[in-house]
């Protein structure tokens, strides 16, 4: 009988233990719904969904060798080589905070939709510093800003 107390006992135990911990861990992972947060954005005037990132979407004309500073969502049209940009996400910003001391600098790449009559489209990948190829031109990513809505200083030769 006192094995029988000493078994079901361990059992209570760890089922205790378990259910504790399980509330710990949800709540350390985000998973305790009375801890949630919530963050009120206001609407942008006109936007295009690109995976979880709703941005902005504006136009602004430039020039072949000419750097550009553009936010995500905005576009760069080249009329004299029929080119167009667009800045679509920063894919990853790994980079030391403004401030900070970091044993390394850390990396930062964004991703550009580009298209140029007669060609077909694509979604560069580009570090920064950093630049890729579409057709004979090369896009070059010269800096990119921190926060929330970072500017990325593009050029297109």
């Amino acid at each position: 009988m006192a094995v029988w107390y000493r078994r079901a006992g361990m059992r209570l135990l760890c089922r205790a233990m378990t259910m504790a911990l399980s509330g710990v861990f949800a709540t350390a992972c985000g998973g305790d719904s009375r801890s949630s947060s919530t963050t009120t954005t206001r609407p942008p005037e006109t936007t295009t969904t690109s995976s979880s990132t709703t941005t902005t979407t504006t136009g602004r004309a430039g020039a072949l060798g000419q750097t550009v500073p553009l936010r995500v969502g905005e576009s760069l049209s080249i009329p004299s080589a029929g080119l167009s940009l667009t800045f679509t996400e920063v894919v990853a910003d790994s980079r030391c905070p403004a401030g900070a001391q970091c044993i390394t600098a850390g990396e930062a790449s964004i991703r550009v939709a580009i298209v140029r009559e007669g060609m077909s489209p694509a979604n560069l990948t580009i570090g920064v510093p950093g630049s890729a190829r579409y057709g004979r031109y090369t896009v070059a990513v010269v800096g990119l800003g921190r926060g929330a809505s970072p500017i990325a200083q593009v050029k297109v030769s």
